[in-house]
């Protein structure tokens, strides 16, 4: 009898889980391949009311050590380009949404807090000519466990998609 009332519990736990992931949907895909670029200027900014000054400066961050970590490029810079843009790759991600939840909202609710998410337009532009060359919609989102994570985990898993973005069109 005692097995069979752990059936209903591990279902409802099962439906509860949910886990972290990434989606990117193309809005214009690469025209040519990114191997050609030596250095990457990353910037982020929102499109968004509310502040979310936060989530950009650690997404930045993050994105800077995943690409450090990865060695694709010689210089990482968290900047816009100035000058001697020739063989840099802009990366502007514009921040269209996110879904925050705590790390104490994820503590108390749970499941029941929902997947926190970031969702940035990614534009990859040829630092020379000022041409797009791809451009993007991704979307990070956390686990929806009690110990999925929250904001920071959905910020993490965009910045790892905008990474696999960029070695896939290598």
């Amino acid at each position: 009898m005692k097995h069979l009332l752990c059936v209903p519990v591990m279902m409802s736990l099962v439906l509860l889980v949910g886990c972290a992931g990434s989606r990117m949907l193309p809005i214009q895909p690469f025209e040519q391949k990114l191997n050609p670029y030596t250095v990457v200027y990353f910037t982020a900014e929102s499109a968004l009311a509310e502040d979310v000054s936060a989530e950009l400066t650690d997404l930045e961050a993050r994105l800077a050590a995943r690409l450090e970590k990865e060695k694709l490029f010689e210089k990482i810079l968290l900047a816009e380009c100035q000058t001697d843009c020739a063989k840099a790759l802009l990366v502007k991600a514009v921040v269209t949404n996110v879904k925050k939840v705590s790390g104490t909202t994820r503590f108390l609710a749970g499941a029941f807090a929902g997947k926190a998410s970031l969702t940035a337009e990614v534009t990859f532009i040829d630092g020379q000519s000022g041409k797009t060359i791809g451009s993007y919609f991704v979307t990070g989102q956390s686990g929806g466990t009690g110990v999925s994570g929250g904001t920071e985990s959905a910020v993490d898993k965009t910045a790892e998609a905008i990474v696999k973005l960029i070695k896939d069109n290598l």
